[in-house]
């Protein structure tokens, strides 16, 4: 019998020994090792799907804002007196008609047609401001859809934009992000053409920020919407 106790309780204490070994030596080091960490499969996995995600989610915002927008922009072609054909863009600023376009888009002499959807339609230039290359124009059509103005104040850099424009032989569509802010001007990431000048510029959810100003090397600028809330004495 005594023997048998005494088996008994070195059995007991190997067992305990053994129970502290693996709850403080095994058992974190599988926690902090697992058996396939080498190949980092749970790392892998997790990223490609959140990468995944973060792009469909943002194609999805940017297809949204341009459906929402895009009957908010007019089309302005103007021919010089030489000729020389010019198609840009404008933004409708109220329901009951007035647009705003580059007052450079419409040179003096030249003849310009405003169209909406496709269609042309009357107009007459209410005001002119050379210094800001800004024209406000009065349309003959009503009940026009509008776009929400940004508050520039809550503007940051690396806000997500985009430019939408409408021009009367094509439509075009350039994204960026807000690249610097000062002097009544805001630089951007977007590189275009000459015939995105006009465009108006949104935010992702379709608040207007102004319209684009495309330097020659193509960087694109805005022309603040407080320039036209300025003009337009909104």
């Amino acid at each position: 019998m005594k023997t048998g106790g005494i088996k008994t309780i070195l059995t007991l204490t190997a067992a305990g020994i053994f129970a502290v070994f693996c709850d403080q030596v095994l058992w974190p080091y599988f926690v902090e090792a697992p058996l396939f960490y080498k190949y980092k499969l749970d790392q892998n996995q997790i990223y490609v799907t959140e990468k995944q995600l973060t792009t469909i989610q943002e194609n999805k915002a940017l297809k949204i804002a341009v459906d929402k927008i895009a009957k908010t922009v007019v089309g302005v072609s103007s021919t010089t007196a030489k000729g020389t054909v010019i198609e840009e863009s404008g933004l409708i600023l109220s329901s009951d008609g007035l647009v705003a376009t580059l007052s450079s888009l419409m040179p003096a002499n030249s003849a310009t047609e405003i169209s909406i959807e496709g269609k042309k339609t009357a107009y007459e230039v209410l005001k002119r401001d050379k210094a800001a290359d800004l024209a406000l124009i009065k349309v003959e059509q009503t009940n026009l859809p509008t776009s929400s103005f940004y508050p520039m104040e809550n503007l940051v850099l690396g806000e997500r934009i985009f430019l939408y424009g409408n021009l009367p032989s094509k439509k075009i569509v350039n994204e960026g992000v807000v690249r610097s802010i000062g002097g009544g001007m805001v630089e951007t990431t977007i590189i275009d053409n000459a015939e995105a000048a006009g465009s108006p510029v949104f935010d992702i959810e379709g608040n207007i920020l102004g319209l684009s100003v495309v330097a020659k090397d193509g960087r694109v600028s805005i022309l603040s919407v407080a320039k036209i809330k300025e003009l337009s004495g909104f």
